[in-house]
């Protein structure tokens, strides 16, 4: 606050001290409202918004930005960003779409989503990703589609280990 900078916490429903308002599926519509009431509130103040998501987290942003509820800039730790990479591994409750119809993932996408966005996008991207291990297509497939967008893209390296463990990313 000292040096001018206010910072707002959003915490998506059924994690950490809030809620549950449905599931905690990527795309859930109240996570997108959540952050979109969140961001109004905030764009009172006047200043610039930067968005900083985690993983899935991005997810409920770029849905906001396709409904034109946009932050100025994006930073994007490790976010999955197409059908291929919102299902780890290991499975989750995405598991059983059917990865070849287009309707089943529509508004989960990043590489579709990221066009709504304007200003400025980073990828934050560890070589050790926290659910891909060591592959990252998808974040090289991410800062393309922002570069073709016609964003502001910051240079995007692998940081060494886990992304935690490099505290000044």
């Amino acid at each position: 606050a000292t040096r001018g900078w206010d910072l707002w916490v959003y915490d998506r429903a059924g994690t950490g001290d809030s809620a549950m308002d449905g599931p905690l599926t990527p795309g859930n519509p109240a996570h997108t409202e959540d952050w979109a009431a969140m961001l109004q509130h905030v764009r009172q103040e006047g200043a610039p918004v930067l968005g900083f998501s985690w993983s899935g987290g991005v997810i409920p942003v770029l849905r906001a930005a396709v409904a034109g509820h946009c932050p100025d800039a994006l930073v994007d730790g490790e976010g999955p960003v197409d059908r291929w990479s919102l299902v780890p591994p290991s499975g989750n409750e995405l598991t059983g779409r059917d990865p070849w119809d287009a309707a089943a993932w529509d508004g989960l996408e990043g590489v579709q989503m990221i066009a709504s966005m304007q200003g400025s996008y980073l990828r934050l991207q560890a070589e050790d990703d926290h659910v891909h291990r060591t592959m990252h297509h998808h974040a090289d497939r991410m800062v393309e589609a922002a570069r073709k967008a016609g964003l502001s893209v910051g240079p995007m390296a692998n940081m060494p280990g886990k992304l935690h463990q490099n505290p000044m990313a």
